[in-house]
């Protein structure tokens, strides 16, 4: 069990750009492997510094860690939260 006091949430940050990449590649070879997903990642470290770090971020992400650990499933499920308040 999780105690609420081992858990941080916090925004993530420019430096993390090469992590969330490698979050987003994860989700998409999960995608493709229940046939979601057939398509290319189009992206890359540095449109995801200019897109989520910018003056007016196009997306942001949250990073949840336990004991300083990040937590990729904990991210992509905050993600999904915060797109779903954003529309």
């Amino acid at each position: 069990m999780i105690l609420a006091s081992e858990l941080k949430v916090r925004p993530a940050a420019i430096a993390e750009a090469e992590m969330i990449l490698s979050f987003i590649a994860k989700k998409s070879e999960f995608d493709r492997n229940i046939g979601a997903f057939s398509g290319k990642i189009e992206t890359s470290v540095e449109k995801i510094r200019q897109t989520m770090f910018s003056t007016m971020p196009f997306a942001q992400v949250l990073f949840a860690e336990i004991d300083a650990f990040v937590s990729a499933t904990s991210s992509k499920l905050l993600t999904s939260c915060l797109s779903k308040f954003s529309e």
